[in-house]
């Protein structure tokens, strides 16, 4: 367990680190325009697009309610299979804990991975970044954002956060797909 905490805790407060960084860079007066996309200071009252901006000082806390909620439960679910883990090794004639194990079609019994033990570092990643952002309604009263494509078509203001929490998302559903597929070649 202190590996799979130690990757989603790297991975959460690098990220985390990482984007506060390069956002004191723009809120140093950095900025520079280009032909395809420009590095530009603006604040995000709302969420993807400015979605729900009409929630105002409410959004902050929603977000964190939910970053907090998510949190605990994967910490939750965690602690509780290696708990169920350690009592099934004292107890030697015990049976496994039927929620976190299923038979394979040789009958062997195959224990299943709870989120945070299959996705520690792309859960980090998301998490980090979604605080990060979080942090950012705090302080400044809106996530900062600075990269604004505008070639071709105007797109939306994003930032560092934004683009790691897309390639954390993209990463697990990766995973899901390879993993489904080889399951498929198994027979499971």
């Amino acid at each position: 367990m202190a590996k799979i905490l130690g990757v989603f805790f790297a991975a959460f407060f690098v990220i985390f680190a990482l984007d506060q960084a390069v956002k004191q860079i723009f809120l140093g007066g950095f900025s520079w325009q280009g032909e395809y996309f420009s590095l530009v200071l603006a604040y995000n009252r709302g969420v993807a697009f400015s979605m729900f901006a009409f929630l105002g000082e409410w959004l902050k806390f929603i977000q964190l309610a939910l970053i907090a909620g998510v949190c605990g439960y994967l910490l939750w679910r965690l602690k509780r299979k290696f708990d169920a883990r350690a009592a099934a090794q004292t107890e030697p004639n015990s049976s496994s804990n039927s929620d976190s194990n299923f038979s394979s079609s040789n009958g062997k019994n195959i224990e299943k991975k709870e989120i945070l033990e299959e996705h520690a570092l792309e859960a980090g990643i998301i998490l980090g970044a979604g605080s990060s952002n979080l942090l950012d309604r705090f302080v400044h009263g809106g996530v900062v954002d600075y990269v604004y494509w505008h070639k071709w078509f105007e797109f939306a203001i994003f930032n560092l956060a934004d683009v790691m929490i897309d390639v954390g998302v993209v990463l697990i559903l990766w995973q899901s797909f390879a993993a489904g597929r080889k399951g498929a070649k198994n027979g499971r």
